[in-house]
């Protein structure tokens, strides 16, 4: 067998496992992604229930909560410490189980995760680069972004304008 041959099996073999493991990842993401319960008052708020999917769809809960069950390479070398420091940093920045937890009992999120969330996704700051390297699905795209601004909107005039006192362009 020639060098360009098995170069090219090598390529075949790597795009395959690539392929394979990003499919499984898809699978697994969507099983272990946090879900709400049936009697959750969110199943009835088309913008809070889409919200909730989005962020659910991208597993913010992997770097931003503290028990997220995480997928198998992030026990491998030179993941696992990635996977560490993104964890870290991400807690440090933004816990969104609090998130989370409102959403679940169909109660106000506070005004500073609503912000937080809102600059993130107007600058497109989440999820990183070399995580949707893995995770193809969890790209917010025009529709979760979109999905995440309403939501955000709306939940600021219900729950703390209620006088409305705030511009609509704020």
């Amino acid at each position: 067998m020639n060098i360009k041959a098995l170069f090219g099996s090598a390529v075949v073999l790597a795009v395959v496992a690539y392929g394979a493991t990003t499919s499984y990842l898809v699978h697994y993401d969507h099983e272990t992604a946090p879900k709400l319960s049936s009697l959750s008052p969110t199943n009835n708020n088309p913008k809070a229930k889409a919200a909730f999917d989005t962020i659910a769809e991208a597993r913010c809960d992997y770097c931003h909560t503290k028990d997220a069950k995480l997928p198998f390479y992030a026990s491998l070398p030179v993941a696992k410490q990635l996977m560490q420091r993104d964890i870290k940093r991400g807690l440090q920045h933004f816990q969104i189980q609090p998130v989370l937890n409102a959403l679940e009992k169909g109660e106000a999120v506070d005004e500073e995760s609503l912000a937080r969330m809102q600059f993130v996704v107007e600058h497109d700051m989440m999820p990183p680069k070399m995580y949707l390297t893995m995770h193809w699905h969890a790209a917010l795209g025009e529709k979760g972004k979109k999905a995440m601004l309403e939501w955000i909107k709306e939940s600021r005039i219900k729950n703390y304008d209620a006088a409305g006192l705030v511009a609509p362009q704020f």
